[in-house]
């Protein structure tokens, strides 16, 4: 059974047939709620962001972000996002706990 946010939320979609592929791909992956909140990410992800998956419990995308990127994502990332369904190839640093800066290639599709 998946454990859940603190929202209530599953941290991981149920019935997930590619959950090794998904937390080894080369590639950080992460899966949010329609407000930015992290929903999974996958290992990759967590070592680039020197993180340990149980601390992105209920954390925000944007709060990963140095002040420009938060600022960068808020203005305009989010809004286009939800007026376009979908963006590619924004690139943003996130900020990691040691205060090393990490580049990373933001792109979002809007679900429903």
């Amino acid at each position: 059974m998946p454990s859940s946010t603190r929202s209530g939320r599953p941290v991981s979609p149920p019935d997930d047939d590619a959950g090794p592929l998904y937390d080894e791909a080369p590639c950080g992956l992460l899966l949010t709620d329609h407000q930015g909140t992290l929903l999974r990410a996958n290992r990759t992800f967590c070592r680039w962001a020197g993180l340990d998956p149980a601390a992105l419990d209920g954390v925000r995308f944007s709060a990963l972000l140095t002040v420009g990127g938060r600022i960068f994502h808020q203005t305009h990332f989010a809004p286009l996002l939800q007026m376009q369904g979908s963006i590619s190839e924004v690139k943003l640093e996130l900020r990691r706990p040691d205060g090393e800066r990490v580049p990373v290639l933001r792109r979002g599709d809007w679900q429903i």
